[in-house]
């Protein structure tokens, strides 16, 4: 019996051991949903940038934000749709978040408010299929409780670079809390001798 592996022995595998699970990821990437929802992020990233220039924010509505935006807007949202096409929405929303913030330098709140929305989709469209409402509750209120703390300090002192220091920050401190979480949730905390 040296040799052999009981089914006792697999059953009471070790948590930290399991294999991951693998998903389909074309699946994962290209619903209609997330298709839908790039095309609404493509245009708000559209019309925040083009309100640089006075269209939405003018009341010139959605077709003044485009015009004014000059090819920035365009290219902007083709290259919004092109990465989700070959890599999905999570690169997606983070090439938006570099376009914004590279098109619209000085960006009014309300066309922070439109391109955060717009992008925001492409990641709860993802989280939003097979979770619970809790998980859904808990996206929605960190990504708000994110774009807060940007917006707060960025208000605070007038500049991007500390807002964004203040993000990273916040993420950092809400990743060790989850990964502590996860450790105890999965009963691989030891206790203190």
């Amino acid at each position: 019996m040296s040799g052999e592996s009981t089914s006792h022995e697999s059953t009471n595998r070790d948590p930290a051991r399991t294999e991951p699970t693998t998903r389909d990821s074309a699946s994962e990437h290209r619903t209609p949903a997330s298709g839908v929802a790039t095309l609404v992020a493509a245009g708000a990233l559209a019309v925040s940038i083009g309100t640089m220039n006075g269209g939405v924010a003018a009341g010139g509505g959605v077709a003044g934000g485009l015009a004014s935006g000059g090819l920035a807007a365009p290219l902007a949202s083709g290259a919004l749709v092109l990465a989700w096409a070959l890599a999905g929405p999570v690169y997606a929303f983070a090439l938006g978040q570099i376009l914004f913030a590279a098109l619209a330098p000085s960006p009014t709140a309300a066309a922070v408010g439109t391109a955060q929305a717009g992008l925001f989709a492409l990641l709860a469209v993802p989280v939003g299929r097979n979770a619970t409402l809790r998980t859904v509750g808990a996206f929605l209120v960190a990504s708000a409780g994110l774009v807060g703390v940007g917006a707060g300090v960025r208000d605070v002192t007038g500049d991007l670079w500390p807002a964004a220091l203040a993000v990273a920050l916040a993420v950092a401190l809400v990743s060790y809390a989850l990964h502590r979480y996860e450790l105890v949730a999965l009963d691989l905390v030891e206790a203190d001798p």
